[in-house]
């Protein structure tokens, strides 16, 4: 039975699924209205997370997805958009035109004045444990859920996670992600954009979820 899990970056569902299964349904809906996010509580919320490969693209195969004074970003030519609204945040996500999986979700989020920047965040290597390790619950008898840290980078003012996740009764996710910080006339955003794909899948979906991650920037930074 699919469990609905609810928090201030959104509603998603989280589909039973067996662990051959490669297309369980997504829904990365919005959620209620949340204040802007403080240092204190933001590592509570971010889903981040992923080291990216130097991309080679081709013009033929991939479109650039840019919103003035927002984010750019470039996916794969059939890719279709979809976006919405969780209060003051907004989540954009990226996924093929006859699939949801694999899929890019860009949230943007406005920051706390307590929040100066990506260091704010702490290490880049504190960052990422604190992430991973919130997820994980392989210790516990039975095991659940199994958050594996791939690798963690801080490059050009902005953090890359590299993540694997396991949950009882699925197949295993894999998440490349990148964290960086724009400022608009009044205040700071933190954009967190992360791509998922089936670790199955991996030989044919890998390859454009690390380009789109890696394509990744923020436009008024």
């Amino acid at each position: 039975m699919a469990s609905v899990h609810t928090n201030c970056v959104g509603t998603y569902v989280r589909p039973a699924v067996p662990a051959t299964s490669s297309r369980p349904p997504f829904n990365a809906a919005a959620a209620a209205a949340c204040p802007l996010l403080s240092k204190r509580n933001l590592l509570l919320l971010v889903p981040l997370l992923a080291m990216p490969a130097t991309p080679v693209f081709a013009a033929d195969e991939y479109q650039v997805y840019e919103e003035q004074d927002k984010f750019s970003l470039t996916v794969p030519k059939d890719w279709i958009k979809g976006e919405g609204k969780a209060g003051s945040r907004r989540v954009v996500a990226f996924h093929p035109s006859k699939a949801t999986f694999p899929n890019v979700n860009v949230i943007i989020t406005n920051l706390g004045a307590d929040f100066t920047g990506i260091g704010s965040l702490g290490s880049v290597d504190a960052f990422a444990a604190s992430v991973v390790g919130s997820m994980d619950r392989s210790y516990k008898r039975p095991p659940g859920t199994a958050a594996r840290l791939v690798n963690a980078v801080s490059r050009n003012g902005m953090y890359y996670l590299d993540y694997t996740v396991q949950t009882p009764g699925e197949a295993q996710r894999h998440f490349f992600s990148v964290a960086g910080v724009g400022e608009t006339q009044f205040y700071k955003q933190l954009y967190t954009a992360t791509g998922q794909y089936w670790e199955a899948d991996g030989d044919r979906d890998r390859k454009a979820l690390q380009e789109a991650i890696e394509s990744f920037r923020i436009v008024h930074k």
